[in-house]
């Protein structure tokens, strides 16, 4: 996506910049209708049955990818303000909330923070990425503050992906994976592996001293994988250690002459092998030559292939279907179209992984706004569904009707997650500035939702101050393509409980304060 210039909002409850002490929780917490702090969304969602939706905290400008701490605080990166610590507590696990926030590290040159952020397996350590660097600082989870900032590593700018995840191996902790997109659409300079762009590489931390020289991306580091537009989201099997990743896929496609953009090339989980040594031989999962299938119906030239297989966009006798299948390394499994997976995240037990996806621009039929999970066999270590499947994501949380969501409008656009203790997800939604957390309560229905209107009318397209209207176009991609948007949050309006089968949701009347702010949006 373009960069975008947004008014948002700083103030939690009170203020990011001060803490805000928020009142002790009730005694009685069996449920989530005695929560202490109930917040109301200002749009639609709809979540399937067996799992609750508690909306925990607004007003983060752009949270992008959020962290536990270990401490009870949730630390979440707002694209181009910086580092913010929630203190989350709750008397029942249904009903966290928001003790107080602090801003642990306000952004100013040279850092520009915008979306990466991780944490040493000793929770002293805190590292977090602009588009060009990867810093780290020493971190008192006590008391949420840093000191001794350094560069660790850097060469990384370009342009349109911006993006730089991070994530440290639990099984070893000593290997630092940064995630580097390209810089276009179909980026040319993503092909020399020296270049360093399109690629997932992996840097040992554990002998870093605070003089260190900070490690240059393109030509240092292990190869963890290439041939990847844009893997923002990363994770590593808590049973068997294999390290996936999910990719944003290439827009506006024609294949032989024919326009196949709406419903092809679909996003990618792929899979990197491990980092005991047995890492595939070939890492190159194809970009900027082949891609993915996941609609077969009208693919031009369609032959043999199937959902999974990978494409050439034309056939010649140097690239071609069969030069595809036979050098490139295809995706585990296939996701719908441009629904731009964000982050992926496993329970503790390796039985499912749950991916977010921050929503379409590149479709005529909007796709994605939601968190899903996919099945997984924890002894293989592997999804349990096929390569071949069209259905291996089953949606937790979504946007209720995507047709509603438009560019200056405020909806859900799942970016970073986390998965706790007690195995709740948060969840942070950039357009809202918000992050949510959903918990499994009850045996899961297939195909079973419900939807909740948190306005005061009927989410028409109106966008009036009572109710957000949603209506419009189907907002941007979360990548770097979108045409700028001014947002501004409404006053929340609209109180009382909404009750639907499965699932609680309280409401209260907040009328929020605003400080304007300018925020890029990346991806």
């Amino acid at each position: 996506m373009r960069f975008q210039s947004t008014t948002a909002a700083l103030l939690l409850l009170g203020g990011v910049q001060a803490q805000t002490t928020l009142p002790p929780p009730p005694t009685e917490t069996s449920s989530s209708e005695t929560c202490a702090i109930n917040l109301t969304p200002s749009y639609d969602v709809t979540i399937a049955k067996g799992w609750t939706a508690h909306l925990l905290a607004r007003n983060l400008g752009f949270a992008r990818s959020i962290k536990l701490d270990g401490r009870g605080g949730l630390l979440v990166v707002s694209a181009q303000s910086g580092i913010v610590h929630l203190n989350v507590t709750d008397r029942a696990s249904t009903c966290p909330y928001v003790i107080n926030n602090i801003t642990v590290i306000e952004d100013e040159r040279p850092l520009q923070l915008n979306h990466g952020i991780e944490l040493s397996p000793s929770g002293r350590t805190l590292y977090a990425s602009s588009r060009e660097s990867v810093w780290a600082w020493d971190y008192d989870p006590s008391t949420a503050s840093v000191s001794n900032r350094r560069e660790i590593i850097t060469n990384m700018t370009n342009t349109d992906h911006v993006s730089r995840t991070l994530f440290l191996s639990p099984s070893h902790p000593d290997l630092l994976l940064v995630s580097r997109g390209s810089a276009s659409n179909i980026d040319p300079l993503s092909i020399p592996l020296e270049n360093g762009i399109s690629q997932i590489r992996a840097f040992n931390i554990s002998n870093l001293t605070s003089t260190s020289p900070p490690y240059s991306y393109p030509s240092q580091g292990l190869l963890i994988g290439s041939g990847l537009r844009n893997s923002v989201g990363i994770a590593e099997h808590p049973i068997t250690g294999g390290v996936f990743s999910v990719e944003n896929n290439i827009d506006q496609t024609t294949r032989l002459g024919t326009d196949i953009h709406n419903e092809n090339p679909g996003e990618e989980l792929n899979f990197h092998g491990f980092l005991n040594g047995s890492l595939p031989e070939n890492r190159h999962h194809g970009y900027p030559f082949c891609f993915p299938l996941y609609n077969r119906t009208d693919f031009p030239d369609l032959n043999t292939l199937t959902t999974g297989d990978q494409f050439s966009l034309n056939q010649t006798a140097e690239l071609n279907d069969e030069t595809c299948a036979r050098e490139y390394v295809p995706p585990r499994l296939t996701f719908k179209a441009h629904m731009a997976p964000l982050d992926i995240k496993f329970n503790s037990e390796g039985t499912r992984a749950y991916v977010s996806f921050h929503g379409s621009w590149n479709r005529d039929e909007p796709e994605g706004y939601k968190v899903a999970e996919v099945e997984w066999d924890a002894g293989t270590g592997q999804p349990v569904h096929s390569a071949k499947s069209l259905n291996a994501a089953r949606d937790l949380l979504n946007t209720g009707d995507v047709h509603r969501c438009r560019p200056d409008g405020i909806f859900l656009r799942p970016v970073g997650l986390q998965v706790d203790g007690r195995g709740r997800v948060f969840v942070s939604n950039d357009y809202g500035g918000e992050v949510w957390v959903l918990e499994q309560t009850g045996d899961v229905e297939e195909e079973s939702w419900e939807e909740v209107n948190y306005g005061g009318d009927d989410g028409n397209d109106d966008g009036n101050d009572d109710g957000e209207g949603n209506g419009g176009g189907n907002g941007g991609t979360g990548t770097d393509d979108e045409e700028p948007a001014e947002t501004s949050n409404p006053a929340v309006k609209g109180a009382g409980t909404v009750r639907t089968e499965g699932w609680v949701v309280m409401g209260m009347t907040i009328v929020l304060s605003f400080v304007g702010g300018i925020f890029v949006i990346v991806a």
